[in-house]
């Protein structure tokens, strides 16, 4: 088992950033970190889920260094809760949901709704774009999945219609 406390503690001195930094960087491409967020994680207090992993990533993390391939990360970990609705909207699972937003936005599902919400915050209004932006996003989803083609490359299936 990796050692992510020491991990993101060691990407981020390499970079010359403070906590503060990171989770700035972090809250950039979509997800809600603060400077506690980054101090719980090199602390070890706090787990880091598999879309942080992957944002840390891309900010930099070496994956391959430690033996992990995103696809590793992305099957390893539990669905989130924005995946588990979307493959209950969609009817297939939350796997196929990972997979079909790495393919279309190279992004876990959740990175990309933060991402298009342009919402940093768990206000009313910072829920309601949320709302509005995984509405959009499943329905994107839909289109590409009823491609078979794109679906047989990726190894899932299309959804049952709803």
């Amino acid at each position: 088992m990796v050692d992510w406390s020491d991990e993101v503690s060691q990407l981020r001195e390499s970079l010359q950033w403070t906590q503060n930094d990171l989770a700035n960087r972090m809250r950039g491409i979509g997800f809600l970190w603060s400077r506690e967020t980054v101090a719980g994680i090199e602390r070890g207090i706090r787990k880091l889920e598999a879309t942080e992993l992957l944002g840390l990533r891309y900010l930099g993390l070496d994956l391959d260094r430690v033996g992990w391939s995103p696809r590793l990360v992305a099957s390893t970990f539990l669905p989130t809760q924005a995946e588990q609705r979307a493959a209950k909207s969609l009817g297939c699972t939350s796997e196929e949901v990972r997979k079909w937003a790495m393919y279309c936005w190279g992004v876990p599902l959740e990175v990309e709704r933060n991402r298009r919400a342009g919402v940093m915050g768990f206000t009313r209004y910072g829920r309601a774009e949320r709302g509005r932006a995984m509405r959009r996003l499943v329905k994107e989803l839909r289109g590409v999945i009823a491609d078979d083609k794109v679906g047989q490359s990726l190894g899932v299936g299309s959804p049952s219609p709803e």
